[in-house]
């Protein structure tokens, strides 16, 4: 017995997310094959694919995955949120493990995963990725080229940009379930970086390896590249306005929109007429205008960041 095959390991559920690429499909079943850790189950996702080789690709893993015990689960085009959530509803794991097709596993992915979640007791945990560019191969080593390694469970951080983790993280079934799942917005991301901060602001217990165990792939096209950016990121706001009064939700619209001002030079981001949509839309047209004063003076002067965590700890003693 190898590494990762000792009896008593839990049953691992490899959620994994199709659309219409299935060359970087099968890098990635390939690398799943070459896991070093036996106890783990594949429900693959087609999130409606419409290439005939794509179809055709599926149609050659269906007895091979059939021989595994894994399963192939066809929906109609609903994007990630659904796809993911369709295929944990699948799962007989006790843990999930959420998967890209573009993306892949290094050998040491699950078992590295399973021993850390374990012997910390984490409801959730994400990893360092190894960033790599194109279409082709991934690299040969994790240990060379650009790394992305998450802060982690840094709640204040995490409403100005995910700290947390990538989506490929494995989180306990008990907890997706608990949690509701992935919310299913059409044509935005950061459903993943939604769930993680909603995850943290309700006390369950986020962590993050440092390791890099997953090669992330970085293409010049991709669901993400073709949606709505200002939707992504009030996507990722959500579970902090859930958190607050709701005089304190335009406060942390406008924390919002200063900081992904101030990142892209004054340009980009949430524009002020986003910005006061959403707050109209959260905040019933309400606040308070001396508090949102005081807020700003605060972030201006402090820091966006102080001023969140104060915003938080008020909100919990007025809550």
């Amino acid at each position: 017995n190898g590494p990762g095959v000792e009896p008593g390991l839990p049953l691992v559920s490899v959620c994994l997310v199709h659309f219409n690429r299935p060359r970087l499909l099968a890098m990635m079943i390939e690398s799943l094959y070459l896991q070093d850790y036996d106890n783990f189950e594949v429900i693959l996702v087609d999130d409606g694919s419409t290439r005939q080789d794509a179809l055709d690709y599926l149609a050659t893993l269906e007895p091979v995955f059939a021989e595994r015990g894994w399963r192939i689960i066809h929906q109609q085009n609903a994007y990630l949120g659904t796809a993911r959530n369709n295929a944990a509803n699948h799962a007989r794991g006790d843990y999930l493990l959420f998967l890209d097709d573009d993306n892949v596993a290094t050998t040491r992915l699950i078992s590295t995963l399973v021993r850390v979640m374990r012997y910390i007791d984490a409801d959730i945990l994400t990893c360092a990725t190894n960033v790599f560019e194109g279409e082709g191969a991934a690299p040969q080593s994790a240990a060379h080229g650009t790394h992305w390694v998450p802060l982690g469970p840094g709640v204040a951080s995490g409403m100005f940009r995910n700290v947390f983790g990538d989506a490929t993280g494995l989180i306990s079934k008990r907890v997706f379930d608990e949690l509701g799942g992935f919310t299913q917005d059409y044509g935005i991301g950061h459903e993943d970086w939604e769930l993680y901060a909603r995850a943290v602001l309700q006390g369950y217990r986020l962590e993050t390896v440092p390791e890099p165990l997953l090669y992330y792939r970085v293409r010049g096209s991709g669901m993400l590249l073709g949606g709505n950016r200002e939707a992504s990121l009030t996507r990722s706001l959500r579970p902090y306005l859930e958190q607050v009064p709701k005089e304190l939700r335009p406060v942390l619209l406008l924390a919002l929109g200063q900081e992904h001002s101030r990142q892209a030079g004054g340009g980009a981001g949430l524009t002020p007429a986003a910005l006061l949509k959403l707050m109209r839309g959260f905040a019933g047209g309400g606040g308070k205008s001396g508090m949102i004063r005081r807020f700003v003076r605060v972030g201006r002067s402090q820091g966006w960041g102080v001023a969140i965590r104060a915003a938080l700890r008020y909100s919990s003693q007025d809550g």
